[in-house]
């Protein structure tokens, strides 16, 4: 047997699970917001903004050992959500593209120390803001229709349902499913 044969041989399981892994947090990532926009909103700002779903897949798969996983299903996911929605616009998908791809990056950093903290998910998120802030003072076409401060401001207060559903999620998800208890 030539060594090509058994050193590709072991990776092939590797390659798949870490496949099945983003097939299923992307398919999340695309049906949390499906759904979640069917919830009406209680004032006159969008419900995505409040709820946050675009944010829990990364989360999961960061609080369940797949950060890899975790930082494409966040630069993926806006992007796919364009393509087959239309939504979110183009200049917003590549924000929340800048957004999630950090915010997978700082839970996955978090996650291998604190998982099972409630204040992990929502402390990731809010420590992203001012990546956000940066980024509309840097690219301010991103979200012409609002400032780099005033985002901030909305950003973070609008989203306090949303930060607890992340605090919900990020106590949940690390019991129910422990790092790495299936993680490929």
């Amino acid at each position: 047997m030539s060594d090509s044969a058994t050193t590709s041989t072991p990776a092939r399981p590797w390659i798949r699970g870490h496949l099945l892994d983003l097939a299923v947090f992307l398919g999340l990532a695309l049906l949390a917001p499906w759904v979640v926009h069917f919830i009406p909103s209680w004032d006159d700002s969008p419900i995505g903004a409040k709820l946050l779903p675009i944010f829990y897949a990364p989360l999961i798969a960061a609080l369940t050992g797949r950060g890899q996983v975790a930082v494409v299903v966040a630069m993926l996911a806006p992007w796919v959500n364009h393509f087959l929605f239309g939504m979110p616009p183009r200049p917003m998908a590549i924000f929340l593209t800048i957004e999630l791809a950090v915010f997978s990056i700082v839970t996955v950093s978090m996650a291998s120390r604190w998982a099972g903290r409630a204040w992990l998910g929502p402390v990731a998120y809010l420590a992203v803001k001012p990546v956000g802030y940066i980024a509309l003072l840097v690219f301010p076409s991103l979200m012409p229709f609002m400032s780099a401060t005033n985002y901030l401001t909305s950003a973070t207060i609008q989203a306090w349902p949303g930060l607890i559903v992340l605090a919900v999620l990020s106590m949940s998800v690390s019991k129910m499913f422990p790092p790495h208890a299936s993680a490929h």
